[in-house]
């Protein structure tokens, strides 16, 4: 309770302690699904109770959601260097959920930062685009050197053009960067694009790589096609920053681990049944608080005795049993052990 009052002091006593209960019940069940949460809390004649009890905390209007997650952002940037790697990705729980999530790129994984939630039906009225940046616009100011950060989009996200064109409005002029597959030979391809392009190297059994440089008003970009001349399909990487390199997409797929700790290898949220977006979004808020918890836990050098303490406000509960040292997290905290930018 305390460690999650100085973390969010913006919460209310009762606001607190329903984040208490779902971040707990979430560690102890293992999944996100509200009954079985509620069921790791209370006892089974209970179970209704609890799970009303944590409907009401979710569907909860007065949650000042804007404040919480700028403090989340702001808490979790203070422990990172000073540059480093925004991930932006899409994710959909089957027909029933959108989210759009812009995390920080760490050793072994992606820390989710901001998020939005929506019905895949009913996509939000600003469009793809508008909605990255504006998640982006509420990260830049917390962050110390933007211009020393660099927001990696999968292929596919906000079209390329219209994104791209976009990112620098956030700041983060000389440190964007996508990828996508193109199905035309890289020649056919680059003929297609204004700007002057040129050929930088070329190997018959290594990789093919065209650059391009082009001058608007916002400044230059770079283009970058990586593949084997007779690949159907190479890739593609455009970007403000010359220093980009190929092998800094690769660092992509940390954002699809992180959805697989949220979904299938982890807390199951596809099993939740919470579908509203507003509430999904508060929700997601309840694994953030587990790695605030776990953080305060290991700068106290007891980071495995997080959760076998049974909480105060239920004081009939028995005391758990004592449970055997949890493994090393996947996901280091420590500033010391986070992944080195992609760039030098």
């Amino acid at each position: 309770m305390r460690t999650l009052s100085a973390a969010f002091p913006m919460l209310g006593a009762h606001q607190l302690r329903g984040l208490v209960l779902l971040s707990y019940g979430l560690v102890l069940s293992k999944q996100a699904t509200l009954s079985q949460i509620a069921l790791a809390l209370t006892s089974p004649r209970q179970v209704n109770t609890m799970v009303r009890r944590l409907q009401r905390w979710l569907s909860n209007p007065r949650l000042p959601w804007a404040a919480i997650q700028d403090r989340w952002v702001y808490w979790l940037l203070q422990r990172l260097p000073d540059r480093g790697l925004l991930l932006v990705d899409e994710t959909k729980l089957s027909t029933h959920l959108g989210v759009m999530m812009v995390g920080v790129a760490v050793q072994g994984g992606c820390i989710p930062l901001i998020w939005r939630c929506y019905n895949p039906n009913a996509y939000p009225p600003e469009g793809q685009v508008n909605l990255i940046l504006g998640l982006l616009q509420r990260v830049v100011p917390f962050l110390t050197t933007p211009r020393d950060w660099a927001v990696l989009a999968d292929r596919g996200i906000g079209t390329s053009s219209a994104l791209f064109s976009a990112l620098p409005q956030a700041r983060l002029e000389c440190s964007a960067a996508r990828a996508t597959h193109h199905p035309h030979p890289p020649g056919q391809r680059l003929r297609a694009v204004a700007g002057r392009f040129w050929s930088t190297g070329q190997a018959r059994s290594g990789p093919v790589r065209a650059g391009c440089s082009r001058r608007p008003a916002g400044g230059a970009w770079w283009f970058m096609c990586i593949g084997r001349p007779d690949s159907p399909a190479p890739w593609c990487l455009l970007s403000y920053d010359q220093r980009v390199i190929p092998a800094m997409y690769a660092l992509r797929f940390q954002h699809e681990v992180s959805f697989r700790d949220l979904k299938s290898d982890g807390w199951q949220w596809q099993r939740s049944r919470v579908w509203l977006p507003d509430h999904a979004e508060r929700l997601v808020l309840a694994p953030r608080a587990v790695v605030r918890l776990g953080a305060a836990a290991r700068a106290l050098g007891r980071p495995t005795r997080t959760w076998t303490q049974p909480l105060r406000m239920f004081p009939a509960r028995p005391r758990l049993p004592a449970r055997p040292p949890a493994p090393p997290s996947s996901v280091p905290l420590h500033p010391q052990f986070l992944a080195s930018p992609p760039f030098p």
